[in-house]
């Protein structure tokens, strides 16, 4: 077997992204191969995908008391690269599903005196936008010389109110 090159070309439309879902050179017969042959990388991914539970990874919070101030949307996705925290693009090795939850308005108030609907409230001073929280998960990747490893890899996980104080005014005195 020739050996592909282990440096994904990522589309443009996903460049902003920590993730992609196609990618070009993908090597599915190398990756078909290892898996084919390495029964501790298969029960790895079988552990890292949630065993029995759901295979979508989407599983909508139920809470009766949970109380959404910032909107947000599940979008399934089954990633063929990811994006580590230096930046640097790795090949997923099979089919790995992520649930990302999306921020629907990100930097759109949370709390009143701005948001009139909701049930938070900020002091004078303070701002309290929406923000896209990321999460750090555990996936299964290949290194640049195609090596199996765990990548961290931060997905989007929420969306979350964040409260910040506003600029200090400064006063002039005379």
């Amino acid at each position: 077997m020739v050996l592909p090159s282990f440096e994904p070309e990522i589309p443009e439309y996903c460049q902003n992204h920590s993730i992609c879902e196609e990618v070009p050179n993908y090597p599915h017969e190398y990756i078909e191969h290892l898996l084919q042959n390495n029964a501790t990388v298969r029960n790895a991914l079988f552990l890292m995908m949630g065993g029995l539970g759901d295979a979508r990874g989407c599983m909508a919070n139920k809470d009766p008391i949970k109380v959404e101030v910032c909107q947000s949307k599940m979008k399934f996705v089954e990633a063929k690269a990811g994006r580590d925290v230096s930046g640097r693009w790795h090949f997923l090795v099979g089919a790995q599903p992520l649930c990302e939850e999306l921020c629907v308005m990100p930097d759109s108030p949370c709390a009143r005196p701005l948001n009139k609907n909701s049930p938070i409230e900020v002091n004078q001073g303070y701002r309290a936008t929406c923000k896209q929280n990321l999460i750090d998960k555990p996936k299964v990747a290949l290194d640049k010389n195609g090596a199996i490893i765990v990548l961290q890899l931060p997905i989007k996980g929420g969306c979350c109110c964040h409260v910040t104080q506003k600029s200090p005014v400064s006063y002039l005195y005379s």
